[in-house]
C-alpha cells in the first residue's frame, strides 16, 4: 500500500468557518427549519440528521449564515478542537465549527472524518494556545496529512470502520431518546413551566436553594491530567447537560494555595457564565472526584430537598422554554459575547412548585431511565474503545477487526448476512455457546435464534461427539 502526503489545504475544494445570525433578529431562528450545528449536537455520531438549534431560511437569503455542501467534513476549531461529523444534506453551523470540502479525486470524504478522529490531539497540539484554544483556517490548511493513494484501499479502511461507527451511532440515538423521554415525562408530570399551566404555587428560587458556591478558576493547561495533577473542570463539562469530568484542564498540584471545591456524587453544577446559547447548563455529577475541582465559572447549588427533588430543579432548568425565560431576565453582559448569571435576579426568579410526592414520583421515572442510560453508556464506550484501537492501526497493509473482545455486544446488531459466509464471526459465535459465555438471558436468546437461523442455511452444523457424548457444533 502506497501513501501520500498532503497539506489540508491542497485536498480542499473549500475551507469555510462558519457564522451565528444575530440572536436579536427573531426572524432569523423563530419557526426555522434549517439544521445549524453547533459543538454541542458533535457527540460521536458521523451524520447528524437534526440540530438542537434551527434557522430559517430567511437567515440564509440574508447571508446571516450559510449552507455547506453535502459532503462537507465539520470540524470543531475553538474550544473543544476536533470534535467531527460529515454532512449528509447542506447544512449551517456556528462560528465554532469549519467546513472542509474535500477533492474526493484524491481522498475520500469519509477517510479525512475518520483521520480527524485519530488526530485530535495532533489538532490541539497546532491550535492557538489562548484562554480558549483556536485552530484558524491558516493554520488548518498548514497541517499535514499522510493516508493511502489508491482510492480502493481508501474504501477498505472506511468500510472496516464504518462497521463500528454504525453501532456507536445507534447507541448515540438511543441515549438522546432517553435523554428526551426525561423532558417528556417532566411535562406530562407537571405541564408548561413557563405558562404553569397547572396553577402550581410559585415560589422563588431563592426559597429552595440553601447556598450557590463557586470554585476557582486556575490556570492549567488545555490536556487531561495525569497522575499527581489535579483538575480544573470547564464550563464544557456541563454544556451537554450531563456531568463529563474529562472536560477539564490539568492544574500543578504546586500552585494549588487553597481550598478546593470538589464534585460530589449528587451535586447540581451549573454554569453560571457562558455565551448566550449555552449559559445555564445543568448537570447532575455521578460520583465524587477528589481530584478534580471546579471553577469560579460554575455554581455547585445546594437544595432543600425537604422542599425540592434535585432531579425536578435539574429538569426544570433543563427545559428550554425555562431556561430561556429565566436566562434572559437573569443575566448581565460579559466581555465578547459572554454573559454572566446574576445570582440575585437568578435567586428572585419565580418557578412552579408541585408537591414533593409528585417530585418524587418524577425521579424515580428520571433515575430508571438513568439506569438504562448507564447501560447504553458501558455498551458504547466499549465500541469507543474498540474503534480507537482499530483506528490507530488502520492505516497499514492487512489492516483488519479483531471483533472477538466485544462481539457480544456486536452480535445484537449483527443480521444474518453480517454472519454468513464470516467464517470469524461464526466461529465466534459457535465458541460462545460452546464456553457458555453469554453475560445474558437476552443475549443468549438472540444469538439462538440467529445459530438456528445459520443450522437451517446449513453455514453451521451440529454432530454427535461420542467422546464427550454431547451435540456439537462446527463451521
Amino acid at each position: 500500500m502506497k501513501f501520500l502526503s498532503y497539506k489540508i489545504g491542497d485536498l480542499t475544494e473549500d475551507i469555510k468557518t462558519g457564522k451565528t445570525p444575530s440572536t436579536k433578529n427573531d426572524a432569523y431562528f423563530i419557526n426555522g427549519r434549517v439544521n445549524w450545528l453547533t459543538p454541542s449536537d458533535l457527540k460521536g455520531q458521523k451524520i447528524i440528521k437534526e440540530s438542537e438549534r434551527k434557522i430559517t431560511q430567511f437567515a440564509i437569503e440574508e447571508n446571516a449564515a450559510f449552507l455547506y455542501k453535502t459532503g462537507t467534513v465539520l470540524v470543531s476549531t475553538i474550544g473543544d478542537i476536533g470534535k467531527t461529523c460529515i454532512v449528509d444534506e447542506p447544512a449551517a453551523s456556528n462560528q465554532q465549527l469549519t467546513g472542509i470540502l474535500l477533492d474526493d479525486s484524491i481522498i475520500l470524504p469519509e477517510l479525512f472524518y475518520y483521520w480527524v478522529i485519530r488526530s485530535k490531539k495532533l489538532l490541539n497540539n497546532k491550535a492557538n494556545k489562548a484562554v480558549i484554544s483556536i485552530l484558524n483556517n491558516k493554520l488548518l490548511k498548514k497541517i499535514v496529512i499522510t493516508f493511502p493513494s489508491d482510492l480502493g484501499s481508501q474504501r477498505k479502511i472506511t468500510t472496516q470502520l464504518n462497521q463500528i461507527q454504525s453501532l456507536i451511532d445507534k447507541r448515540i440515538k438511543s441515549i438522546k431518546i432517553l435523554n428526551d423521554l426525561v423532558q417528556s415525562f417532566f411535562v406530562y408530570y407537571f405541564g408548561d413551566p413557563v405558562h404553569n399551566n397547572k396553577s402550581y404555587t410559585l415560589y422563588k428560587i431563592g426559597d429552595v436553594v440553601e447556598n450557590i458556591l463557586s470554585g476557582w478558576s486556575a490556570q492549567g493547561e488545555n490536556r487531561e491530567k495525569v497522575k499527581g495533577e489535579y483538575g480544573v473542570l470547564k464550563v464544557s463539562s456541563v454544556t451537554d447537560g450531563e456531568f463529563l469530568p474529562e472536560q477539564h484542564k490539568a492544574v500543578s498540584r504546586s500552585i494549588i494555595k487553597r481550598k478546593l471545591l470538589h464534585p460530589v456524587e449528587g451535586d447540581l453544577l451549573m454554569s453560571r457564565a457562558n455565551t448566550l446559547e449555552k449559559v445555564a447548563a445543568v448537570a447532575i455529577v455521578d460520583k465524587t472526584y477528589d481530584d478534580i475541582f471546579l471553577p469560579d465559572k460554575l455554581w455547585k447549588i445546594i437544595l432543600n430537598n425537604d422542599e425540592v427533588s434535585t432531579y425536578y430543579f435539574k429538569a426544570l432548568l433543563a427545559h428550554k422554554g425555562f431556561r430561556d425565560s429565566f436566562v434572559n431576565k437573569s443575566t448581565s453582559s460579559s466581555s465578547g459575547s459572554m454573559v454572566n448569571i446574576t445570582q440575585d435576579k437568578f435567586l428572585n426568579y419565580q418557578f412552579p412548585k408541585p408537591s414533593l410526592n409528585l417530585q418524587m414520583r418524577f425521579e424515580s421515572v428520571y433515575k430508571t431511565i438513568e439506569d438504562h442510560k448507564l447501560e447504553l453508556k458501558k455498551s458504547l464506550n466499549l465500541l469507543e474503545n474498540l474503534f480507537q484501537s482499530v483506528l490507530q492501526n488502520s492505516f497499514g497493509e492487512n489492516s483488519f477487526i479483531d471483533e472477538e473482545p466485544i462481539f457480544e455486544e456486536l452480535l445484537k446488531d449483527f443480521s444474518i448476512d453480517d454472519l454468513s459466509r464470516n467464517n470469524d464471526r461464526i466461529n465466534y459465535l459457535i465458541d460462545f455457546f460452546k464456553q457458555e459465555k453469554f453475560t445474558s438471558e437476552e443475549s443468549y436468546t438472540e444469538a439462538i435464534e440467529k445459530l438456528h437461523k445459520l443450522i437451517e442455511n446449513k453455514e453451521v452444523k451440529q454432530y454427535y461427539n461420542k467422546k464427550n457424548k454431547t451435540v456439537d457444533l462446527k463451521k
